[in-house]
């Protein structure tokens, strides 16, 4: 009633994304027919970039709880085509970060999909996947570092106490 409301308000944007934070929660819950309800309405939102990778997780955690895994898994690599390459193009900045982040989650859902089939294969090419995402979103939070960090920046010591203070490194060290 809230989501619909904003949205009769002129606030359609944040309710469409209250809406996928209501079908990741739905999902989380295992709540499968209040998810489902929220995907189709979804289906004819207009969505940010984030938002649109998150529906397809949420998508993805549909199918293959419903026990529809051949259409979860194709789901799967369609988003994380998709969102891999639109990630790619955006160079070092805070919504490459943060969607490489949604592909790494949908190619591990992805592995998570083949190995529970028993496909090895596929698992090895999952892996592959899964090894390329990680390095996407490492590679975009460190170009954006890159892009952001002054020389000064670079000096500011990193540490935690909790870890020892032989493990204190300035952020220039780190990014090394």
């Amino acid at each position: 009633e809230v989501i619909a409301a904003a949205a009769r308000s002129g606030l359609v944007a944040a309710s469409a994304d209250a809406r996928v934070v209501a079908a990741e929660l739905a999902a989380d819950r295992r709540d499968w027919d209040s998810l489902q309800r929220l995907l189709d309405v979804l289906d004819d939102a207009d969505l940010g970039l984030a938002a649109r990778c998150r529906r397809s997780l949420a998508r993805v955690r549909l199918l293959a709880a419903t026990d529809r895994a051949g259409e979860a898994l194709a789901e799967c690599a369609r988003a994380v085509d998709e969102f891999g390459a639109l990630a790619a193009a955006l160079g070092g900045t805070e919504l490459r970060a943060h969607i490489a982040l949604h592909v790494t989650e949908l190619v591990d859902l992805g592995l998570g999909l083949v190995v529970g089939v028993g496909d090895w294969v596929a698992a090895l090419e999952w892996s592959e996947r899964q090894r390329a995402a990680a390095l996407d979103a490492t590679f975009a939070i460190l170009e954006w570092c890159l892009d952001h960090w002054t020389v000064e920046d670079l000096a500011v010591e990193i540490a935690h106490p909790e870890w020892g203070d032989d493990r204190a490194h300035t952020r220039g060290f780190c990014l090394e």
